[in-house]
């Protein structure tokens, strides 16, 4: 067996892409396409909630986006950037910890990612907190578009009272939003994150919120969307953009009770060609986020909550939620990422991620990583590329260059501030060949249709049920 695994020698010897401008760019939107500084942007993005190590793998993760924990996504952006990401999406923004930190952004903007910055679900009801969030970050080039809430109305019908007061609440943290923009001089789209139910629009809309881009968490089969007509229908009811603000796929076969991680790949890259691009989507969405970094363990407990315990029901790790539009009908909550945390905080690149790499990179960005296998030190293993390797020297040119950028944007950044039980390894070691280097041939994986999950004559929509639950989200 061979247990591949990544450490970043440093994340200015890594960089994977130029830095962002330290001025804001120009966020506009024009029919249904989103540009920056005039130019259309294909958000190609990835959830990016990581666990705090693999001892605490169990814990949801709290804020982490700053200095305290900057060991962590020091370790993964280059990692991100070099997988082709352009975006990443948050669910956790506490503006207490951001007064006078806002290493994260400068760290993403160094290696030439932005981000969708969340307004999350615990000021639904502590609304008076936004504009700070606002004041203190719409200014910085990294910021790319706000994600008010995650599923305010959970599964509630979408014309329920509960619904209604839900939507009210997103509604008005939209309003607060648009005013601290307002305030600061600024402009960025605003997106409420809803549960894959088209007719939650009209409810949303008629609630007051300031929405640009209608986004929608969707978890489809790998080729066919729910209902058949949903880009469609959409277009047919709106004029803004979609945003799939989650999709994807975990890498567990819950019936043969063994990890998939090639259907796992193949799914992702095939929603992504077929559905989620603006390409795949005929226009009608601006791109989407794979769900999610990195495999999340402490999620099986909440499995149940989501949805009725899956058949054969495996509990523990294993436990998933269905039946739903997936492969095996089963979402096995700890297994969506494209990468997994092993003991000693080694990160293991999954399938999936070359998969999406294949897809997503630049053939002109560079970034150097340390690949060992079966628990050997990264330390002392070849280096080999992600896409493209620069000599020695370029790559201390990069390491310079970042450490200044991140320096001048720290110098440079205005804007008014408001002063008011088993390890996962179980799951994945039956794989030999999961960490494929882009290098080698593309290996064939012969796709069945995935089926389509009925009960009666009502398709079953594949969607996460509610977000809330996920405590961060």
């Amino acid at each position: 067996q061979v247990v591949c695994f990544v450490d970043v020698i440093s994340m200015a010897g890594s960089s994977c892409s130029a830095a962002l401008s330290d001025q804001p760019s120009i966020i506009t939107m024009k029919d249904r396409s989103l540009l920056v500084d005039g130019a259309p942007y294909e958000i190609r993005g990835i959830s990016y909630s990581p666990l705090l190590s693999y001892a605490e793998r169990m814990q949801s993760p709290p804020d982490v986006f700053h200095k305290g924990y900057s060991q962590r996504w020091q370790h993964d952006l280059p990692l991100l950037a070099a997988l082709g990401v352009n975006t990443l999406r948050l669910y956790n923004w506490n503006p207490q910890l951001h007064v006078d930190d806002i290493s994260f952004l400068d760290a993403c903007a160094s290696v030439g990612l932005r981000v969708l910055l969340p307004i999350s679900n615990y000021f639904l009801d502590n609304p008076g907190h936004v504009k700070s969030i606002v004041y203190r970050v719409a200014t910085h080039p990294a910021v790319l578009m706000w994600a008010v809430s995650n599923e305010p109305a959970g599964t509630s019908a979408s014309d329920s009272a509960d619904s209604v007061a839900a939507f009210r609440k997103a509604a008005r943290l939209t309003q607060e939003v648009r005013e601290a923009e307002r305030m600061t001089g600024t402009w960025h789209p605003i997106t409420v994150p809803l549960t894959c139910d088209m007719t939650a629009l009209t409810p949303l809309e008629a609630s007051g919120a300031l929405i640009d881009v209608d986004g929608f968490n969707c978890y489809w089969a790998a080729d066919k969307t729910f209902p058949h007509d949903f880009f469609p229908w959409h277009d047919s009811i709106s004029s803004r953009p979609i945003l799939l603000t989650e999709f994807g796929i975990d890498a567990f076969d819950n019936n043969a009770g063994v990890a998939d991680e090639a259907t796992q790949a193949q799914h992702l890259s095939t929603q992504w060609t077929s559905l989620i691009s603006p390409a795949g989507s005929q226009g009608s969405s601006i791109g989407g986020f794979v769900f999610e970094w990195m495999d999340e363990p402490w999620k099986a407990a909440l499995a149940t909550t989501l949805g009725a315990a899956c058949k054969p029901n495996r509990g523990g790790v294993f436990a998933g939620w269905g039946p739903n539009a997936l492969p095996d009908q089963c979402a096995n909550e700890a297994f969506f990422g494209v990468a997994e945390l092993l003991p000693g905080d080694q990160t293991r690149l999954k399938p999936s991620y070359n998969a999406l790499q294949k897809l997503w990179a630049s053939t002109s960005r560079q970034c150097v990583v340390s690949i060992g296998a079966d628990g050997g030190d990264a330390s002392g293993s070849q280096e080999l590329p992600l896409a493209t390797t620069a000599g020695a020297s370029a790559v201390l040119v990069l390491a310079v260059l970042v450490v200044i950028g991140t320096v001048w944007l720290k110098l440079r950044r205005v804007g008014p501030r408001d002063d008011d039980p088993a390890p996962l390894r179980s799951a994945t070691e039956q794989n030999d060949d999961s960490c494929i280097s882009p290098r080698e041939t593309e290996q064939d994986v012969e796709e069945a249709a995935p089926p389509r999950r009925k009960k009666g004559s009502v398709e079953l929509v594949s969607t996460k049920s509610q977000q809330k639950h996920r405590q961060k989200r």
